[in-house]
């Protein structure tokens, strides 16, 4: 498959390709069923912060989903996600680290009336939150990004119930589509339409996915910093990220980083290939 080439660093998107053989890379190559998606990161910066490193996410959980739904539609397998179909934004969309510091850095890029539109729209969800004595505003899965499945099913019970619409989603799209979180991008399913909307969510069906990038980066967090294992739920991520901004700014070795995904990757990919053929 071709690849695509992602900056990981200060380098803007349009010079990315022309710079690529500019700067050092490194290669990742993710098996999805019978295809591979190969990835470039050319290391902009020798020192990296956890934020650089979402573009590549973003472009791996892109890069696998579409080959899911290339291989599901040679097999005649129907998904009825599409744009218009909203009703996964209400669902519980769990942000790994790196992508809350970088939505943060992100929304503030925007013009400044919309930015107070949107941090109006967080702030009234994160209220939500608050109100109704959540179980947990930062799940903590467990070893090798793994949440613990009774604890994430009681969660995920709980936000259902408020059918609380994701702070970006405006007028049934969300609003920002190139920031959409990496679990977004990877959400897939293989029943009808009418079933991703409570109470009959229970009923569909979920298409597996190979990696989980945002487990992945997850872990890649705790494994740098020697912490534990934490995701953080979307409306909360403004917040979050202000009371860890120290977090935001540490850097590590570039290259290092990237490697390490890439090996967190490697080992989900085969765990889960091994589930698979079992």
């Amino acid at each position: 498959m071709e690849e695509k080439v992602i900056a990981v660093g200060d380098l803007p998107e349009a010079a990315v390709a022309g710079a690529a053989g500019e700067y050092p890379s490194v290669r990742m190559a993710l098996p999805v069923w019978d295809e591979t998606v190969c990835l470039r990161a050319v290391l902009a910066d020798p020192e990296a912060r956890l934020s650089d490193l979402v573009p590549l996410a973003r472009a791996a959980a892109t890069g696998v989903a579409l080959s899911v739904l290339r291989q599901l539609a040679r097999h005649d397998v129907a998904v009825p996600c599409g744009k218009g179909r909203a009703a996964c934004c209400r669902y519980l969309i769990p942000l790994a680290p790196p992508e809350a510091f970088r939505l943060v850095d992100e929304l503030r890029q925007l013009p400044l009336p919309r930015q107070a539109r949107l941090a109006k729209a967080f702030a009234a969800a994160e209220r939500r939150l608050r109100s109704v004595s959540p179980p947990s505003l930062d799940p903590a899965p467990g070893p090798h990004g793994e949440a613990d499945a009774g604890e994430m099913a009681r969660i995920g019970r709980w936000y259902d119930a408020l059918d609380l619409d994701c702070p970006l989603l405006e007028h049934e799209l969300f609003s920002c589509y190139e920031w959409r979180p990496v679990s977004c991008r990877s959400y897939i399913v293989n029943s009808s339409a009418d079933y991703c909307r409570p109470p009959l969510t229970a009923l569909g069906t979920r298409v597996g996915m190979p990696v989980s990038l945002t487990r992945a980066l997850c872990e890649l967090t705790a494994r740098l910093e020697g912490g534990v294992v934490q995701a953080v739920l979307l409306p909360a991520a403004p917040t979050w990220a202000a009371r860890n901004w120290h977090r935001a700014r540490r850097t590590w070795p570039a290259r290092e980083m990237v490697e390490l995904l890439a090996d967190i990757l490697r080992d989900q990919a085969a765990s889960r290939a091994g589930s698979r053929a079992a």
